[in-house]
């Protein structure tokens, strides 16, 4: 059967896919986040704690200055996504196609076609969806 415990949960789900902690290797000296943003959800956060410190990342919808919501959804809606990266340990970030602006941790960030590298720290992002 493939249905065991070991082939899946929903915590699995919540770390990997909600909140992007995908792919923790080398005792979290290199880990993946790639979050996904469902507008159905307010808010998603999970922490992880590894041999090198605490990994964390969070994010949440937010309605920029006077954007309105009814039953076709919202606009000028934007994503607060916060990352914290453990010491000694580096990061890729997956993100979907919006406009990135970086709130808090320049100094550690770099694009790598698309990609974002990140080194130990803690990141801020505002998410804008075209």
């Amino acid at each position: 059967s493939r249905d065991h415990f070991f082939l899946g949960t929903c915590a699995e789900f919540f770390y990997s896919h909600l909140c992007g902690i995908r792919k923790v290797r080398d005792g979290c000296k290199h880990v993946t986040i790639a979050p996904v943003f469902y507008p159905e959800l307010e808010s998603v956060g999970a922490k992880l704690q590894t041999i090198r410190g605490e990994l964390e990342c969070s994010w949440k919808w937010e309605i920029d200055g006077q954007g309105k919501c009814d039953g076709n959804g919202c606009e000028n809606k934007k994503v607060i996504l916060r990352l914290r990266v453990p010491n000694g340990s580096k990061a890729q970030i997956h993100l979907p196609a919006c406009k990135i602006e970086v709130l808090e941790g320049c100094e550690g960030l770099r694009d790598d076609e698309g990609v974002l590298q990140a080194v130990s720290g803690t990141y801020l992002f505002c998410l804008r969806f075209l």
